[in-house]
């Protein structure tokens, strides 16, 4: 029952600054008061964090929206995005299913009424395993202001609803991301090695922490946790699934890996990064020790520093059978937090909501929760064409090569005038001087 309540107490947080505001039309904003509307996020689709999107809402026909959808006429076709309103409908199809009908039909949003009165932002709105597929955002909004809406678009067929919807996340100055996974679950190591570069771009204004999720042998409990569990260290404290079937990993294995990971970023977080990231081939579908050797010795990890760190985090000499204090640490966290699955990031203590691939949605979402934009954000899908130019340095600089320019043309003007003028005199002289010798060797007429 507590844990059910944390993760209520944590959904409430992630969802609180996400509203719906009604536009219009006045008799609806009337009959709602102004007032924001709540709602819960699903787990899947491409959520534009940090965004508010403005549209016209349309109601979906059927109203289930798990079948083809017809396509929507609009007055200004193209010009606006439309959202387009659905009644829940669990007894017929799930919720990845109506997003995908609407987004088919063209929808920017797909908005789902809740069918029963509960709080809607406890609802789950889960990925049924295929949802990666879908790229729109999709909410489900309460029953009660949800029939409102319905109503509104019933009685007025050809009249919508226009509203803004608000996808806002928690800002700070300093953003801190916290990354959930599981050392068996290689779509968090593929995610990771993929996220790199993003990390790296953010490194210094982001803050990355993993965390690792096991589960509770309940029957371990019972016994106590005297007794050794293949699939499980401390007797049952902290237990995973069996990576290989039939295989030689085990889910205790897959713990100690686990806890091999926390110590090394407990070491060193960038070695961690290049330990998660040294990951390929085999090693891929199960770290087993021969890998983690590897790995450690490629990037330059002290085994020893780290086997140590292992070995006194555990409250006795037998891990099978003692409490570890790292891994209740985790546990603890995990169960304050009630993330639902991994793997999952919360962004300054919120649960990110929506596709985790491809990862750019991921950096936009991070870059969203940024009080102040930094640069690298703005620049990565807006890269500067070059560096700033001050064009009244530009001006200065060509007048005064022009200026240098025409001086030297000057300066072999005159060499060139004073050349011509020195060759003219030279050949009047000559001149001069060859008609006054032939004039004097010239003897005179008798009279």
């Amino acid at each position: 029952m507590l844990t059910r309540i944390t993760i209520i107490l944590v959904l409430c947080l992630a969802l609180s600054q996400a509203k719906v505001r009604i536009i219009g039309p006045k008799n609806l904003e009337s009959i709602l008061q102004g007032q924001e509307i709540s709602f819960a996020l699903a787990y899947f689709g491409t959520v534009p964090y940090g965004k508010s999107l403005i549209g016209q809402a349309f109601l979906a026909k059927p109203i289930d929206g798990c079948s083809y959808i017809e396509p929507i006429r609009t007055q200004n076709q193209g010009a606006f995005p439309f959202f387009l309103v659905m009644r829940r409908s669990d007894d017929k199809c799930d919720a990845v299913t109506q997003a995908r009908w609407a987004e088919h039909a063209g929808a920017r949003v797909a908005i789902i009424v809740d069918d029963r009165p509960e709080n809607i932002e406890s609802v789950m709105l889960r990925d049924d395993g295929v949802g990666t597929a879908i790229s729109i955002p999709t909410i489900m909004i309460p029953k009660s202001e949800g029939e409102h809406i319905i109503n509104q678009l019933t009685s007025s067929p050809s009249t919508s609803v226009t509203m803004s919807i608000k996808f806002d996340i928690g800002q700070s100055d300093k953003v801190r991301y916290d990354i959930w996974l599981s050392s068996s679950n290689m779509n968090s190591i593929r995610f990771l090695q993929r996220f790199n570069k993003f990390h790296r771009l953010l490194e210094g204004k982001a803050e990355a922490h993993p965390h690792y999720v096991t589960f509770f042998c309940f029957a371990c409990e019972m016994e106590g946790f005297r007794n050794p569990n293949p699939n499980c260290l401390s007797g049952g404290r902290y237990c995973a699934s069996d990576p290989d079937g039939k295989g030689p990993g085990t889910g205790a294995n897959v713990v100690m890996e686990d806890l091999r990971q926390l110590c090394i970023y407990q070491q060193n977080p960038e070695k961690w990064w290049q330990y998660i990231t040294g990951f390929e081939g085999p090693c891929l579908n199960f770290i087993n020790s021969d890998c983690s050797n590897s790995i450690m010795a490629k990037v330059g990890i002290d085994k020893a520093q780290i086997e140590d760190c292992m070995k006194q985090s555990f409250e006795g000499a037998n891990p099978n059978i003692d409490d570890n204090k790292i891994l209740r640490e985790e546990r603890e966290r995990y169960l304050k937090t009630g993330v639902p699955f991994y793997p999952s990031i919360q962004i300054n203590n919120v649960l990110y909501r929506g596709n985790l691939e491809p990862v750019e949605h991921v950096f936009d979402a991070l870059c969203a929760s940024f009080t102040h934009t930094p640069e690298i954000c703005v620049n990565y899908y807006n890269p500067p064409v070059g560096p700033k130019v001050d064009y009244w340095i530009i001006i200065l600089v060509v007048t005064v090569i022009l200026a240098i320019f025409l001086y030297c043309m000057i300066f072999v003007y005159k060499k060139i005038v004073r050349r011509e003028m020195m060759r003219q005199m030279d050949s009047q002289v000559s001149t001069m001087v060859s008609q006054y010798y032939a004039m004097k060797s010239t003897p005179k007429a008798e009279a």
